[in-house]
């Protein structure tokens, strides 16, 4: 007696059973019993192909996210480097037109026309600005090359120094900083400062032209995790490009209404994700924003962090 063991439409084989006695009829329940036993070695098979096919799609999705990662890996580091290259190069000349700039002001100054001096103005301030872009480009580069040192850090006493030092380099009217509650965490402390000094000035320029322009630092929990985030009261943006925030040279505002090279925010990414950590952002134009971002516990940090 044979049975097919089929399922889902495909033939796997067939189960054979023979007996000494072949005059003898088999029962109706054995018939019934084989036909089971047929179909659960047809589910078996199907089973084992399955795993099989889903074992060689993984395999071959690993492959194309080893290859993707690392023609990623290449490309980011080609970019870093031509980066560098291209901004250490630029550094020397931009210095001389700053400096010629400086002596021809110094020393010829009154006797240019005024239009002529709007000009110089124009030249001393496109040279300042491509010198800050390069400079970010630096520091963007270099946050993502130098290894972390991550230690315990104050985080309280690390804003508070961040916050100072921002004070002393501002003219114009200094906002109400509110300082919460601030656990230590676990961190590279120099890298940590940096995020920390990007987005108190994204706070303190945009939250500049308030009447009374407020900035909150402090903490929350999400579940397990302690979330840091850096609130102002000040333009707030669009959500519909929050997918645009962190990205290179991206900008949500007008030059002309708020200066920056568009890396600060960048930097700011990079330095969190190297952590493994998150930093994301909620705003409402006219109603501020609130950056947050996250830092593993030590426990969750691989080795080499």
């Amino acid at each position: 007696m044979a049975l097919p063991i089929v399922a889902g439409g495909k033939f796997f084989g067939v189960l054979g059973f023979s007996s000494s006695r072949p005059e003898r009829r088999i029962p109706p329940g054995q018939l019934r019993a084989l036909d089971v036993l047929a179909r659960t070695a047809a589910s078996a098979f199907e089973t084992a192909a399955l795993v099989g096919e889903l074992r060689r799609m993984n395999e071959e999705l690993e492959l194309r996210v080893r290859e993707r990662t690392r023609d990623l890996e290449m490309a980011n580091h080609d970019l870093e480097a031509f980066s560098y290259s291209v901004s250490h190069d630029l550094r020397e000349p931009l210095r001389a037109v700053e400096g010629f700039c400086e002596m021809f002001r110094a020393e010829f100054a009154a006797s240019v026309p005024e239009a002529g001096q709007k000009i110089l103005e124009r030249i001393w301030a496109g040279a300042g600005r491509m010198t800050r872009l390069i400079n970010d480009l630096l520091h963007f580069s270099r946050f993502g090359r130098q290894p972390l040192k991550c230690a315990r850090v104050p985080l309280r006493e690390v804003v508070e120094q961040c916050v100072a030092r921002l004070e002393e380099s501002r003219d114009s009217r200094r906002p109400s900083v509110q300082i919460g509650e601030l656990p230590d965490c676990f961190a590279d402390r120099a890298l940590l400062e940096q995020v920390l000094i990007n987005l108190l000035s994204n706070a303190i320029k945009f939250s500049a032209g308030r009447d009374d322009p407020r900035i909150e630092v402090g903490t929350l929990r999400q579940g397990a995790d302690i979330v840091y985030y850096v609130r102002d009261n000040g333009v707030g943006f669009d959500m519909r490009y929050a997918d645009r925030l962190f990205g290179v040279f991206q900008r949500l505002h007008p030059q002309e209404s708020f200066e920056g090279t568009g890396i600060g925010l960048s930097i700011v990414h990079r330095i969190i994700t190297r952590h493994g950590g998150r930093v994301w952002a909620d705003s409402r134009p006219g109603e501020g924003t609130t950056f947050y971002f996250s830092l593993p516990r030590p426990s969750e940090l691989g080795p080499g962090m």
